[in-house]
């Protein structure tokens, strides 16, 4: 067995002991995909379209369809450019991994195949569009939203370039973004807990 948090990799797999208190079935697991450096701006808006269909394609079909617990999701973030996709849940019993996993890779699937369609991505577009577009409550936000832009891009007027972005996105690049970050071998790291 595990001694305190000391962690067993195998592979791809890093294992380790569960939290006190949990039961010694249940389980949670997080897959990571490294993608690609984000240079240009459609491509960030790309990444970004990405992300807002991961956590709720994730969790519908781990969630709702198969039932296999409460938390589950994905998402795909950057750090200092780095792209990076992600799936975590937890499920009541190890012999329920399987499905979890099963879940990501039919999300993975349905990018990387473009069954997506336009109209889901059109709603999505629409939703970022708005969060993008929306105003701040107080010129404190305003100053802290664009000193944030200009911190982390170097451009005060990143938000106005990265909305434009989004306006311009084509669903046909999908595919070949998501494939960025699952054609690897091994494609991915794997926590389980």
């Amino acid at each position: 067995g595990l001694v305190g948090s000391e962690m067993c990799i195998r592979d791809r797999y890093i294992h380790t002991e569960l939290p006190k208190g949990k039961s010694a079935n249940s389980a949670g697991v997080v897959r990571a995909y490294s993608g690609p450096v984000l240079e240009a701006i459609e491509d960030v808006a790309l990444a970004n379209m990405v992300g807002a269909y991961l956590h709720p394609a994730t969790f519908n079909i781990n969630r709702s369809e198969r039932g296999l617990g409460y938390v589950h999701g994905a998402a795909l973030a950057t750090v200092n450019r780095q792209s990076l996709m992600y799936f975590y849940g937890q499920v009541d019993h190890t012999d329920r991994i399987a499905e979890a996993e099963d879940g990501w890779e039919t999300v993975i699937r349905e990018l990387r195949s473009g069954e997506v369609d336009d109209a889901t991505w059109e709603q999505y577009k629409q939703g970022f569009l708005a969060q993008l577009r929306s105003r701040p409550a107080s010129l404190l936000q305003e100053a802290d939203r664009t000193l944030n832009d200009f911190v982390s891009r170097g451009d005060i007027h990143w938000r106005a370039k990265l909305t434009e972005a989004v306006e311009a996105f084509e669903p046909g690049r999908v595919p070949s973004f998501v494939e960025q970050f699952v054609s690897d071998t091994p494609a991915f790291r794997q926590l389980e807990i």
